[in-house]
């Protein structure tokens, strides 16, 4: 998967730590186009936000009734300022619909 198949979910697991629903985002592009870049990553984003709302994810996912949900950017490039603004963008909008976003880069991939 990855920013390629905005459509697909990359990964889905529950959290050790808190018992939360995790999906995640594979980012293995790099930045050198960052307005492609962050286009894809919207359209991931949404596509995501669309899969909760929509209910879709208690199909795929029934255990995620009435937990937390989180979505997971797994970046392999470190995230440039537009990047990190659109984040914190998904982020407002993430919590409205009372999902977390959390990003990390994967330093072990480069």
């Amino acid at each position: 998967m990855s920013l390629e198949q905005s459509h697909v979910v990359d990964a889905i697991g529950t959290a050790r730590s808190d018992d939360s629903i995790v999906l995640n985002i594979i980012d293995s592009w790099s930045w050198e186009n960052e307005g492609l870049h962050l286009a894809a990553l919207q359209r991931k984003l949404n596509a995501y936000f669309e899969f909760v709302e929509s209910k879709q994810i208690l199909e795929s996912c029934p255990e995620a009734k009435g937990r937390r949900l989180c979505i997971n950017i797994i970046s392999r490039f470190p995230t440039p300022e537009a990047g990190l603004k659109l984040l914190a963008a998904a982020a407002i909008l993430a919590a409205e619909l009372d999902i977390e976003i959390k990003h990390q880069v994967d330093s072990r991939s480069n």
